[in-house]
């Protein structure tokens, strides 16, 4: 629902919900700092200019006042001690939804500090200096997902079996776009019986920015690549398989270090290629967040 201001709400590792915004909430998240951005950089001198030879984001402190304003003295302590064990249950998100937006945002954070004080007389608020520490930048809070499935035998492509997101796609051109400020990591999830599958991403240019491969034959393929969760997980014949790093092919990596097994995609338009040893007749799962510096 759009709303004609700014939403704030915290979500802990259980699905808890503790709302920073809304008025029959009886708290209020005030003065929100640090939602813009910075950077850090080394500069190098030439004669009369600078260079910028290394530039990254920071991940920059994020602060509120939380002020407690249920009706009873002992109420607003209370939801105080609620909030405090609401954020022991890890992971912490912090989602944002901007004025007369639909979309919601989220990053993953920890608590840095939280200040507890005395009520003040002129608001009647118990009012807490509230500081988390970004551990991601801003990402969507829906995933976008393409699945697709074919039947490829012998390096033939034939017809999709049925198309979920894009039609008449093959899985040897299948078009993916990542719409944020940043490289996105991907989720690929392969289903169905497969021989050495190997997926290639290359940009508009046909230039490769992305390479996998494992060594095997597998029932099922699931590999997570963001940094914080990175996963690969092989399945056969109904068991997980031990130490599944080591199905790598890693000799099909370039000079140019191109993005091997784990992968993001970059800002803008992509596309992916999905090959197989034999035949396929299951489905292909591309699962991301655009992400953000700053929303």
């Amino acid at each position: 629902m759009a709303i004609p201001y700014r939403r704030f709400k915290l979500v802990n590792g259980v699905g808890e919900e503790f709302k920073l915004t809304e008025p029959n909430y009886k708290v209020f998240g005030d003065n929100p700092q640090g939602l813009g951005y910075s950077k850090t950089m080394q500069t190098l001198r030439l004669g009369n200019d600078n260079i910028v030879p290394y530039q990254i984001f920071n991940l920059d402190q994020i602060q509120f006042d939380i002020l407690f304003y249920d009706t009873s003295l002992s109420d607003k302590y209370q939801k105080y001690n609620d909030f405090v064990s609401f954020l022991s249950y890890k992971p912490l998100y912090l989602h944002y939804q901007k004025p007369n937006s639909f979309a919601w945002y989220r990053r993953r954070v920890e608590t840095l500090s939280l200040n507890k004080t005395q009520v003040e007389y002129e608001t009647s608020c118990l009012k807490c200096a509230f500081t988390l520490l970004p551990l991601s930048f801003w990402e969507d809070d829906i995933s976008n997902v393409i699945e697709t499935g074919n039947q490829i035998e012998s390096g033939k492509v034939y017809p999709i079996i049925y198309p979920i997101t894009y039609g008449n796609t093959g899985l040897s051109n299948i078009p993916v776009t990542s719409n944020g400020m940043l490289d996105a990591p991907i989720e690929l999830t392969i289903n169905g019986a497969v021989t050495n599958p190997q997926w290639i991403l290359y940009d508009e240019n046909d230039t490769v920015y992305g390479r996998g491969k494992l060594i095997g034959t597998f029932d099922r393929v699931y590999i997570n690549s963001d940094e914080a969760d990175e996963q690969m997980v092989l399945e056969r014949g109904g068991l997980i398989l031990d130490n599944p790093m080591s199905f790598q092919d890693l000799t099909v990596g370039s000079p140019n270090q191109i993005y091997i097994t784990f992968m993001k995609l970059h800002t803008g338009k992509s596309k992916l290629r999905f090959i197989v040893d034999g035949g396929f007749s299951g489905t292909v799962k591309i699962e991301w967040r655009n992400r953000y510096v700053t929303v």
